[in-house]
Formats: structure tokens, sequence, C-alpha cells
């Protein structure tokens, strides 16, 4: 009898909602024919009946848009951009955008919003806005544009614990090693910072980009360590180590950061063929340097 009425709960559960809204509408489609056939008492029951109905649909649809008003990045946006001003809109539609990797269309929405009102918006709004253009421009690598938005997001007040940690890898990139530096450190020595475990893999990547392989397999190394971010670090190091020529190492650590599921491991092993083929070349020349020296000695 039990499993009797389980599965009846079960069946319920599934056929509930689409049960209600059918005999709703065979509901209507009845005091349509009373109606009809001279019986208008019937239309105060059906306004009744409407005014629950809208009512049952009408506030969970609210409390559901003001729990999770935004689709995407609900933590880093807020409560800002609500309600349906046009603003609002453009601002929600530029951010599904830049999720479907619509860069310029996104970056072109959210700067009209810039040029038409920003001095209107709330400054909480104005800071979320400039994190997002910063965000556009460093998907596009155009850091110093980057740098410029994320400082004005960071003196507008947005204070999530990315904005520091984007700001360091876009100085990074435009080789501000110094000023990087300083903010990845300032993010190590934060206990509770989400992207903690990241900063050492991305101080590594930062100093491969200078091709100064020696630094950036020490970074690599103590996250390897730490095992922080390892697969990244696993990958970092490989590449580190066959730029220094250190090709039997580099090999070992490329499988395994393969075998540790590293991001993209079909960019990452073109990445590390790339580098690799490039320092044999370059060891090969120094090679015959040699040579050539030793029969002009």
């Amino acid at each position: 009898m039990k499993y009797f009425f389980r599965k009846l709960f079960t069946s319920l559960r599934k056929t509930i909602f689409i049960g209600t809204f059918v005999s709703t509408l065979g509901f209507y489609a009845l005091a349509g024919f009373m109606y009809a056939t001279g019986l208008p008492e019937i239309m105060y029951i059906v306004r009744i009946l409407l005014l629950f109905n809208l009512t049952a649909v009408l506030i969970p649809a609210l409390i559901m848009m003001l729990r999770s008003p935004h689709k995407y990045d609900a933590e880093l946006i807020g409560k800002n951009f609500l309600g349906p001003g046009k603003s609002n809109r453009v601002f929600s539609d530029s951010v599904e955008k830049l999720m479907k990797g619509e860069i310029n269309s996104a970056l072109t929405g959210f700067k009209s919003i810039e040029e038409s009102c920003f001095g209107s918006l709330r400054q909480s709004e104005q800071a979320v806005l400039c994190f997002y253009i910063a965000r556009c421009y460093d998907v596009m690598e155009y850091y110093p544009n980057t740098v410029m938005y994320y400082e004005k997001a960071q003196q507008l007040g947005f204070s999530h614990d990315i904005l520091p940690f984007l700001l360091a890898r876009a100085l990074g990139a435009m080789g501000d090693i110094n000023e990087a530096l300083d903010i990845y450190n300032t993010i190590l020595f934060e206990d509770k910072n989400t992207y903690k475990m990241f900063v050492r893999t991305d101080i590594g990547r930062m100093y491969l980009h200078l091709s100064d392989g020696r630094t950036a397999l020490k970074w690599y190394n103590e996250a390897i360590e730490l095992h922080e971010n390892y697969a990244d670090a696993l990958g970092g190091a490989a590449v580190a180590h066959t730029i220094l020529h250190e090709f039997d190492k580099g090999e070992e650590l490329y499988k395994s950061a393969l075998l540790n599921h590293i991001k993209d491991p079909q960019g990452f092993t073109e990445y590390y063929k790339q580098v690799q083929a490039a320092a044999l070349t370059e060891c090969h020349a120094k090679e015959k340097e040699m040579e050539k020296e030793l029969l002009h000695s």
C-alpha cells in the first residue's frame, strides 16, 4: 500500500501543473459556453478565479526575479541595473552577449550606456558598468583600456575579489611587472581571496611571456608543491623547462599536464609544440656557432 501511494505521489508531482493548466482552460471554456447560453452570473466566478490565477502566477514570478534578477553574474552585478528602464535592458543584453562571446556587440552596448546616461546612474552602477567595459577590452587584449576601466571601477567602489586579480593580469600583459607583482602579492596575503590559488600560475605565465623561463619555473614549482591550479602549473612548468632547453623534463611535465586534464589540451599542445620547436631551433643554432668557433680556434 505504501508503495502504491508513493508511486501515486510521484506521478502527481509530474502531472499536477499540466493538469491544473488543462482544467483551468476547461473551466474558462465551460464558463464561456454558459455565458453564451444565458447564464451571465457565471462571470462573477470567472473574474474571481482569473484574479486568483494572475496572483498565483505574478507573485512567484516577482519573487524569482528579485531573488535572481540577472541571468549571468548575479553575484558581481548585485542589485544594480534592475527594472524595466532602457539602460537596464541594454546592460542585461550586453552581459548576455559578452557571455556568448559577442564581444564587439557587448562593448557597443556598455559604451552606449556610458555615453548616454553615465552621470544619472548610481555610483554602484557606474562601478559595475566600468568593470564590464574593462572585461570586454580584456578579452579583446586592449590592455591600456582594460587597466583604465578596472581602475575606474575600483575607484567607484567595485570590491569583488576578482577585480584586483584581473587588474594584475592586465598590468602584467602590458609589461608593468612590478605593479602587477605588488597586487599579486597582496592577494597572496589574503586568506579568504577566492583567486589566491591562481596567483602563482598567473605570475609564471607573466614571466613566460617575457621569455624568462627561470623565474617562471620558480613560480610554477611553488604552485605544484602547493597543488594550486595543478594542471596549469604542470603545463607552465613544462613550457618553462623547454625554454631553458631542458627538453626531457619539459616532455615529462607536458605529459603530466595532459594526464591531469589541463583545460584546452589541444590549444596547450599546439602552444607547447611551438615553444619546443623554437627552443630546438635555437639550441641547434647555438651548437653550430660553437662548432664554427672550434674550427676557427
